[in-house]
């Protein structure tokens, strides 16, 4: 599946006018729901699931790292994946959801995945550092 990483978002242009791939990552990566959403494959063994799954994972992910109860419930939760994280990521074909069966399907980037990565260990282990200091 090739991406189209450059007609994602209204991204900024470089110096020479021309949308870098870098921008439209970075700027789908800056939503948290997205950011999740990554990483909760990241951590799966199955790259199709229902996106009740999904929901679960984030919720059970979120929780975990704020070591209180979500303030966002599994409906509220669910609309935001599907109507604002799985279309960004679907035009960087990150994720395709089919609406027959209620499944997000995952394909791997290596070039979204490395910055996701990296934003995991930054966001998911600042509960650790504060802990430790």
């Amino acid at each position: 599946m090739s991406s189209n990483i450059e007609s994602v978002v209204s991204a900024e242009t470089d110096v020479f006018g021309g949308t870098t791939a870098h921008t439209a990552v970075f700027k789908t990566l800056s939503s948290q729901s997205c950011r999740y959403l990554i990483y909760y494959f990241l951590a799966a063994s199955d790259s199709s699931v229902p996106i009740e799954d999904v929901v679960t994972g984030i919720q059970t992910l979120a929780a975990h790292e704020s070591k209180q109860p979500s303030l966002v419930d599994d409906e509220c939760l669910k609309s935001l994946l599907l109507e604002s994280a799985i279309p960004q990521l679907e035009q960087l074909d990150v994720v395709e959801y089919d609406s027959r069966s209620g499944s997000v399907r995952y394909y791997q980037q290596p070039f979204i995945e490395e910055y996701a990565e990296h934003a995991a260990y930054q966001e998911l282990s600042s509960d650790f550092v504060q802990e430790s200091l």
